[in-house]
């Protein structure tokens, strides 16, 4: 975004009135990184977190793994549908 206003020159740069620029400059950026990258961020850590959890479990008790597998994940994914359905209405 920089470049785009060095390369547009100083006779457009100076058309514009301060709000403007500061807005363009600093305030889309700032809205898209805590928007956008906090949210990936969050949503990468925890998945990370969740795969050490389920390795642990694996690696501490297999039984536990199979029984997650098999019943609590279809019951989780049932629920979330039905919410994702409603909330499409």
């Amino acid at each position: 975004m920089f470049q785009y206003y060095y390369n547009q020159g100083h006779l457009f740069i100076s058309g514009q009135d301060y709000g403007k620029k500061n807005y363009d400059l600093l305030t889309i950026p700032y809205y898209f990184a805590s928007n956008y990258l906090v949210e990936t961020l969050v949503m990468s850590t925890e998945i990370v977190v969740l795969l050490f959890i389920f390795i642990g479990l694996l690696m501490y008790n297999p039984i536990a793994v199979l029984f997650l597998i098999v019943f609590i994940i279809p019951i989780f994914g049932l629920v979330y549908l039905k919410l994702k359905t409603k909330l499409k209405e």
